[in-house]
């Protein structure tokens, strides 16, 4: 045998140092140092951006607009409505239809802005709009 293979046999049967200092690291953070380099930070982020689809807004006809004109001018708060509406995209062009019951908290014609317990519709995005009786039916 040469010296090299004897080089550590004085250390090879030692018990494995354990720090009374710091705690051993979680395996999945061990892992994680040998995971590939991500040469283009911000890549995969980037591609799932560009590929996330929005719609594109309906446009409403002129009986549509003043049906939905109507519905508003009758609405009180704690009114339950059934709401349709668009909610536009903060990052790219279009966005997407919502659809929910909810409860009138605030209709404001000066600002053109209906509150919802769950949000604040501007009256332009609203595409459908009805009254919700107490049996969970909606009123016409």
């Amino acid at each position: 045998m040469t010296d090299d293979m004897h080089k550590y046999d004085d250390i090879i049967d030692l018990p494995h140092h354990v720090s009374r200092n710091h705690r051993p690291m979680p395996a999945g953070d061990r892992a994680a140092q040998f995971m590939p380099f991500a040469a283009l930070t911000g890549y995969e982020e980037a591609t799932a951006e560009i590929a996330r689809r929005t719609e594109t807004k309906p446009v409403l006809d002129d009986s549509e607009i003043e049906e939905i004109d109507a519905v508003l001018r009758t609405l009180h708060r704690a009114d339950q409505i059934y709401l349709r509406y668009f909610v536009r995209d903060e990052i790219k062009e279009g966005g997407m239809i919502r659809e929910s019951r909810e409860t009138v908290k605030k209709i404001s014609a000066a600002d053109q802005v209906l509150e919802t317990e769950q949000a604040a519709v501007r009256f332009e995005d609203i595409l459908n709009i009805e009254r919700v009786d107490d049996d969970g039916k909606t009123e016409i």
